[in-house]
């Protein structure tokens, strides 16, 4: 399984550390209030916009990774990853120098900071859509139809598949 958490850590020209943040969706496989915290109990309180455990995952390792309230980060979030990231960036307890959802249920969620934020999002995935209407935001919204006229049999959510939006994101760059 890949990890729910990558941070990546660079030195800005000026000689400031800069943190990129990488934060996966929900693991289909977790037990609901198991130990796994990217479980379907942490989307709901997200899309509440309290503290699931997942929040506090990234927040804790980002913490243990040293990131303090000055350096620079951009955060980055798939699905539930991208509600993680959203909350964050939003907090205010973090330099926030960038935003890029993808296939998040983030539509509840305000994005008004200072910062560059992209929100990437297929018209007919489910996850984006149940989040309820955009509220105020800042960001870019990049929106395209994932699949063609006929849904493909046996799979779930076809629209938030991650090679889906991999091939929108690279249409948008």
């Amino acid at each position: 399984a890949e990890a729910p958490i990558v941070i990546e850590r660079y030195t800005l020209p000026d000689g400031a550390p800069h943190v990129e943040v990488y934060i996966a969706g929900t693991d289909a496989h977790a037990a609901l209030g198991g130990e796994q915290p990217w479980d379907m109990a942490s989307n709901i309180a997200l899309v509440a916009e309290q503290e699931a455990s997942s929040l506090q995952a990234v927040r804790a390792a980002l913490a243990a990774e040293g990131v303090t309230p000055g350096t620079s980060i951009v955060f980055t979030g798939y699905s539930q990853g991208g509600a993680i990231a959203t909350l964050l960036a939003e907090s205010g307890d973090y330099a926030t120098a960038g935003l890029v959802t993808i296939g998040a249920p983030t539509g509840g969620i305000p994005v008004t900071g200072a910062y560059p934020a992209i929100v990437i999002e297929h018209r007919d995935d489910l996850v984006p859509v149940l989040s309820g209407l955009r509220r105020e935001t800042t960001a870019v919204i990049v929106r395209a139809d994932a699949l063609p006229d006929v849904v493909p049999p046996g799979e779930a959510l076809p629209a938030h598949d991650r090679d889906r939006y991999r091939a929108t994101a690279e249409r948008a760059d």
